[in-house]
C-alpha cells in the first residue's frame, strides 16, 4: 500500500474538529464569510492513497482487469441520455447533464466537495465504522461555467477514440458554437483548459444540493502524447489538489455523528429523499447501545 502523502491532524470529536477548522481553514485576518470564500471540503469514510473520481475508480484497481473505465465515459452518457431522456431534457447544456449524471450516482469525472465543514465531518463518519475517516479541503476559486460546459461536451462529443488532436475539437467546437475567439488565441486556452482540475458551482436546484452545500471538482480530461499534438483521455488521482494537511477522524464516529444531530447534520438532513428520512426516524427510536453496535 502506498504511503500517505499528507499530513494527518487527528480529530476525535466534534470540539476538536471546529477547532482545527478554525486553525488551518480561516485567514484571521478577514472576515470569517469572506475568509471561507475559497475554501471546499471533502469527506471521505475511509482514508485512501489516491483520491479518485467515480469513472476511474477500476482503472486504479489491479483487482478489477475490466470495470467502467474512461474508456467507456462516452458510452455511458449515451446510454443514460437514451435510457431517462426525462431526466435530462431539464438540463440547458452539457455540464448540467454531467452533474445530472453525477447526483444519480452514475460514474463520472466529477468529485464532490461542500462548502460546509460539517457537511464534509459527517460523510468522514457516515460509513466504515471502525476504520478512520478523513476531511480533505482546498483553497480554490470556481471557474467560469463556460468554461465547463466546453469540457463536458468534449467529454459527450470525443467518442472513445484512442487520441484526437486539438483541432479535431476545436473543429467541433465551433459547430457547437462554443468558441468566439481566434484559433490561435483559444488553442493554448484550450489546452490548459483541458489539463488541470477545475472547480464548478452547480445550480442549486435540489434540496439536496442546497442541503449539502455542494460543489463538483472536473477531474482534467487529456494529456499530451510525445509530440504534443493529439490528446489522450486519462484516469486522473486529484490528491494533490487538496492541501497538504487533512483532518483524520480517530475517534468513534457514532458518537461524532450523535455529536453533529444536536446541530442538525443528519441522514435526514443531507439526503432529504424519503427513504433516508425514514431511516432517520428509524434511528431515532433505536437505543443508543444498539445504534453504537450498527445494529
Amino acid at each position: 500500500m502506498e504511503e500517505q502523502r499528507k499530513n494527518g491532524i487527528p480529530i476525535s470529536s466534534l470540539e476538536e474538529f471546529i477547532k482545527a477548522i478554525n486553525e488551518n481553514c480561516i485567514d484571521k485576518r478577514r472576515l470569517f464569510l469572506e475568509s471561507m470564500d475559497d475554501v471546499w471540503f471533502r469527506g471521505e469514510s475511509k482514508i485512501h492513497p489516491k483520491v479518485i473520481p467515480s469513472l476511474f475508480r477500476d482503472d486504479f484497481n489491479e483487482n478489477i482487469p475490466k470495470g467502467i473505465s474512461v474508456t467507456k465515459e462516452s458510452d455511458l452518457i449515451e446510454m443514460a441520455f437514451q435510457s431517462f431522456p426525462e431526466v435530462f431534457s431539464k438540463c440547458n447544456n452539457a455540464i448540467e447533464r454531467l452533474v445530472t449524471m453525477q447526483h444519480y450516482t452514475l460514474p463520472t469525472r466529477l468529485l464532490d466537495v461542500t462548502k460546509n465543514p460539517l457537511v464534509a465531518l459527517f460523510f468522514a463518519c457516515f460509513g466504515n465504522d471502525g476504520k478512520p475517516g478523513r476531511v480533505l479541503f482546498a483553497k480554490h476559486t470556481f471557474s467560469k461555467e463556460t468554461d465547463l460546459n466546453i469540457v463536458a461536451t468534449i467529454i459527450e462529443l470525443w467518442g472513445n477514440n484512442s487520441d484526437v488532436s486539438i483541432d479535431v475539437i476545436i473543429k467541433i467546437l465551433k459547430s457547437k458554437d462554443l468558441v468566439n475567439q481566434k484559433e490561435d488565441v483559444f488553442k493554448p486556452y484550450l489546452i490548459d483548459l483541458v489539463t488541470k482540475p477545475l472547480f464548478y458551482l452547480p445550480k442549486y436546484n435540489n434540496q439536496r444540493i442546497i442541503n449539502q452545500r455542494g460543489a463538483v471538482i472536473c477531474a482534467p480530461l487529456f494529456e499530451f502524447d510525445a509530440e504534443g499534438n493529439l490528446f489522450h483521455k486519462k484516469a486522473f488521482d486529484l490528491f494533490d489538489f487538496f492541501d497538504e494537511k487533512y483532518f483524520e477522524i480517530t475517534g468513534d464516529k457514532k458518537r461524532i455523528l450523535r455529536e453533529l444531530d444536536n446541530y442538525g447534520i443528519n441522514e435526514a438532513f443531507i439526503y432529504p429523499e424519503p427513504e433516508h428520512q425514514m431511516q432517520y426516524i428509524k434511528n431515532c427510536f433505536t437505543p443508543i447501545e444498539q445504534w453504537e453496535l450498527g445494529v
